[in-house]
């Protein structure tokens, strides 16, 4: 049995804590057109799963790690001062970079300072959550992440537009980022919002939209509130089946 134990790194809005709560596939392939740390499909890995999103260093990141072998991640340092200086691929260092901060939402250079207390015991370390050293960058995050490249080897990944994917029956699972200030916080955030319900609505399968409560650009339902590295997060879901 495939066994997905954590993230394959941390990122802003990640479905990871959620998944549980929306439903299930119906079917055989799953489809991301925001993949971000692509957190549904991780608790439905052995599905067919394709991955899109226009950040590159996403995309990037998601491509290393599904070519990537056990032993390739195994050799990637723990310490340093700056990926910047390390001599390892680029997609690499992206992956380090997400994870040297809680919830990034791009990679970064050098630790954050919640990592940095953590590691020298500054802060207290508790059972979850960003409280864990393993929350961040460190020998027992990458030997995990090790262990786990095995299940996704067969995903796919693409650097392209959601108008760009081709329309096939599967699970769409849309995440995009949200509808106001908290969406606004990613690098790629300018949506047409009434095209993308359009296109939403016109998906063969399952569709799955995810946004926040106060979203008009669907008619979403209440979900529940999620708690997130971040704080609680009043989730609405849209559904339909084609």
């Amino acid at each position: 049995m495939q066994v997905i134990r954590r993230p394959f790194f941390s990122y802003y809005g990640s479905k990871w804590r959620a998944a549980k709560h929306y439903p299930a596939p119906q079917h055989a392939s799953i489809v991301e057109p925001f993949a971000g740390g692509a957190g549904y499909a991780l608790h439905h890995a052995s599905r067919n799963v394709t991955l899109y999103d226009i950040d590159p260093a996403i995309i990037g990141v998601w491509n290393y790690l599904i070519d990537a072998s056990e032993r390739d991640i195994c050799r990637l340092p723990v310490k340093f001062e700056s990926t910047e200086h390390l001599r390892i691929a680029q997609e690499a260092k992206w992956l380090i970079g997400f994870w040297l901060g809680i919830g990034s939402q791009h990679p970064r250079l050098t630790p954050a300072t919640s990592m940095r207390k953590r590691l020298a015991g500054l802060t207290p370390v508790g059972t979850g959550g960003g409280n864990n050293v393993s929350s961040f960058w460190c020998e027992t995050t990458r030997d995990t992440l090790a262990s786990q490249v095995k299940y996704i080897r067969h995903w796919k990944a693409f650097c392209q537009s959601f108008a760009s994917i081709r329309n096939k029956k599967a699970t769409w699972f849309v995440d995009p980022p949200y509808d106001c200030k908290a969406g606004r916080a990613y690098r790629f955030h300018d949506i047409d919002y009434k095209k993308l319900a359009g296109w939403c609505q016109d998906r063969r399968g399952q569709t799955i939209v995810c946004e926040t409560a106060g979203a008009e650009w669907l008619p979403f339902q209440s979900l529940k509130s999620i708690r997130s590295v971040r704080g609680w997060s009043k989730e609405v879901i849209y559904t339909c089946t084609n």
